[in-house]
């Protein structure tokens, strides 16, 4: 997972008055085994940093039956044709397809990563089961990345 590190970063998202940025509901503090996430009451979805989701195939099942509830296929399966406002700076997130399976959104400014409602159990499973990311689908990625940032920064 340390690769993953040079896209996401280290920053812990603020929580106060952070906004859902599915929905623009607030953002409550909560927790998935022990690590701290920011939840949506309205829409259920969760806001993570990245530290939160390097956790997440290491926590107990116990701990992910919470968000086993049923995705949203449309916010899971396809790409989303607006970008979404990252809770701490606002800023529009990328939004990625996560090994080839489901759309996530990140802060390229590394905040951190939403997860719309059940994809914290889809993640979960997906990373469980997932082998290591070899050298050629790690550059892949960053080439990926690289494209999105230039587009989103106008380059």
């Amino acid at each position: 997972m340390d690769f993953l590190r040079e896209f996401f970063g280290n920053s812990k998202p603020s929580g106060g008055e952070a906004q859902c940025p599915q929905c623009e509901s607030g953002l409550m503090p909560s927790t998935i085994g022990a690590e701290t996430v920011w939840l949506c009451s309205k829409c259920n979805g969760v806001w993570l940093s990245f530290d939160s989701f390097e956790m997440v195939p290491q926590l107990p099942a116990d701990a992910v039956a919470p968000f086993q509830e049923e995705p949203d296929s449309q916010l899971t399966l396809t790409a989303s044709l607006s970008p979404r406002a990252c809770p701490t700076c606002a800023k529009a997130m990328i939004n990625f397809l996560f090994r080839q399976q489901i759309w996530l959104d990140w802060c390229d400014e590394g905040h951190g990563m939403w997860l719309d409602r059940g994809e914290v159990a889809l993640v979960h499973r997906i990373l469980k089961a997932s082998q290591p990311l070899s050298e050629e689908q790690k550059q892949r990625m960053r080439d990926q990345v690289g494209a999105l940032k230039e587009l989103t920064e106008g380059g």
